[in-house]
């Protein structure tokens, strides 16, 4: 664990406990994470919350529950804090599997999202290359190992060999740092970087104006859910 997080994660913790402990309130909603190394943190507020006698519920849109259960060490965590002591919402049915061990009250909400109307001369206006010849392709993501923006580039590598007139839109913020150092040292190596648009982190309208302006969508991920994307 590094020193800044620690501190990051004990000032939030303050925080709830300071809301909880003056509020009182009934019902804690928590989004609860499934890697291991963010789960520790959530299974200490949530382990307050439990001995306050807040009811906790967990909003969860991805997989990996079932998977950190198996691990002798989150199985008592799980069974200590969670298992029958909550209640779950997810995205989707197809969720309901990786979390029936923790408890009989699950609920689906699906995403929801609002679309304004955009014409096309608004999005086309968005992307630094208007040239209608090129195949646009769009990463749309936070950047993490998990997302498999490493195998799309790898597959960028070998259509440019056949095909130059592509281009890649990445679009998203970089979440772990040896990973973008990895990426990059790649497109370098490959000599690729005419072919890749970074766009950086694109929200709402921004967002909008570039899925209509790309041909295709590509969302590489080794695993998902209901991706919020």
């Amino acid at each position: 664990f590094h020193p800044i997080k620690i501190i990051r994660f004990i000032k939030v913790f303050l925080s709830v406990l300071k809301a909880m402990l003056s509020y009182r309130p009934q019902i804690l909603l928590y989004f609860i994470a499934t890697k291991k190394r963010s789960l520790i943190p959530d299974m200490i507020i949530l382990f307050f919350s439990k001995l306050f006698g807040i009811h906790n519920v967990l909003y969860i849109h991805g997989v990996g529950h079932i998977k950190n259960y198996s691990n002798r060490l989150f199985k008592i965590l799980y069974d200590m804090v969670l298992v029958n002591h909550c209640s779950v919402i997810i995205l989707d049915k197809l969720l309901k599997d990786d979390i029936k061990f923790l408890t009989n009250k699950i609920y689906t909400l699906p995403n929801c999202l609002q679309i304004s109307r955009i014409s096309e001369k608004e999005a086309a206006s968005c992307l630094p290359s208007k040239n209608k010849d090129i195949f646009r392709m769009i990463f749309l993501s936070n950047i993490y190992k998990a997302k498999g923006l490493s195998v799309l580039l790898k597959a960028l590598d070998l259509t440019v060999q056949k095909d130059q007139d592509i281009k890649l839109i990445i679009a998203g913020k970089f979440m772990e740092e040896n990973h973008k150092k990895t990426i990059l040292n790649f497109i370098k190596k490959k000599k690729l970087a005419d072919y890749i648009y970074f766009a950086g982190p694109v929200y709402e309208e921004k967002k909008q104006k570039l899925l209509l302006n790309a041909d295709l969508f590509i969302l590489p991920s080794y695993n998902e859910a209901f991706p919020l994307v």
